[in-house]
């Protein structure tokens, strides 16, 4: 949860106050990896629930193993603690990607 809530939440802060010191490609990659990783994480969330044949339904998840190892934990931060992030990560994601873009088109403008 905690690496969720800091990407979240650093890669704007590392925007609004580095931004300016960073090339287009890491502006453009700092912009979306809120989003890419709450979707990411969903993703791998639904997709370990058939692969390892997790027992029980969205209250009460049960029996994931992989080998010997529970990993019901993971499976259910995939499936459900992700999705809250998502209203955080999908605004700001979109937000800051816009706001990148029309600093990157204003920069071209500028040069002539």
């Amino acid at each position: 949860m905690l690496l969720l809530a800091a990407v979240v939440l650093g890669c704007p802060a590392i925007l609004l106050w580095r931004g300016s010191r960073l090339g287009w490609f890491h502006r453009y990659l700092l912009s979306f990896l809120p989003i890419f990783y709450t979707v990411s994480g969903w993703w791998l969330g639904t997709w370990a629930y058939g692969y390892f044949d997790c027992q029980g339904n969205t209250k009460n998840i049960h029996g994931c193993y992989a080998g010997s190892v529970e990993i019901t934990a993971l499976v259910g931060h995939g499936l459900f603690l992700v999705l809250p992030a998502m209203f955080v990560a999908g605004p700001l994601s979109l937000w800051f990607g816009l706001d990148t873009a029309i600093k990157h088109v204003g920069s071209m403008n500028k040069r002539g």
